[in-house]
């Protein structure tokens, strides 16, 4: 199961998730977001990215939502893959793809109480990779999950959700972020190893994973 541990912002915090088993780091940048309390600059980003051996993947996220920002994002940071929080049009995808083909996308999708049936895949084409952030859900049901997952051409990973249902559901991928952070607001180191190492014991099952196993590849 591949993981990213999101919200990174120290040189200790990257190498350690880096060599305890992460397969990507995930970068909030504070030109894109306002009120994120784990957002770093583009030059810390730069400082940081150095420390990240080759078999581990950086990811910059973002909440720009007009791809002339997106595109200069990339520029300056340099980065093969951007993960979207915001909705995008289909023209938007298309456009932002046909300008960087090497470009890899992850799209974020915020799922609803039990509104599984409205998430919007049609953009299947042009993403490479989608999230489904259950943050603020009480009921999950697994088996729309596990059906929502089977029917999408492209890995899937899951954030904000317990161990226990991750282990009912096989994905792709998780992301970690605010299940291993201390109370002064930096990584728990001892939480990281604990979520890593149960995590990269389990198996995926998702149909397409055979094929996309190596996304998270530089």
């Amino acid at each position: 199961m591949k993981i990213q541990i999101s919200g990174v912002t120290t040189i200790e915090e990257t190498i350690t998730a880096a060599y305890e088993g992460a397969d990507a780091l995930g970068f909030f940048l504070e030109e894109t977001f306002s009120k994120s309390s784990n957002e770093i600059s583009i030059k810390t980003f730069k400082k940081l990215v150095k420390y990240i051996p080759v078999f581990v993947t950086p990811i910059i996220i973002t909440s720009f939502s007009s791809v002339e920002a997106i595109l200069s994002l990339v520029e300056k940071t340099r980065t093969t893959v951007i993960q979207i929080n915001q909705n995008l049009s289909l023209n938007d995808l298309k456009k932002l793809k046909n300008k960087k083909p090497e470009l890899k996308i992850i799209k974020e999708i915020k799922l609803a109480d039990n509104n599984f049936s409205e998430t919007d895949l049609k953009f299947a084409f042009y993403i490479d990779t989608f999230i489904f952030n259950f943050k603020g859900i009480k009921n999950i049901f697994i088996e729309q999950i596990k059906e929502i997952i089977n029917s999408v051409d492209k890995p899937v990973m899951l954030s904000n959700i317990n161990l226990e249902l991750l282990k009912k559901i096989y994905p792709y991928g998780v992301v970690l972020n605010d299940e291993i952070v201390r109370h002064d607001g930096y990584k728990d180191f001892m939480k990281m190893r604990q979520y890593i190492t149960e995590l990269k014991g389990l198996q995926t099952r998702n149909y397409f994973y055979s094929n996309c196993k190596d996304f998270f590849k530089r």
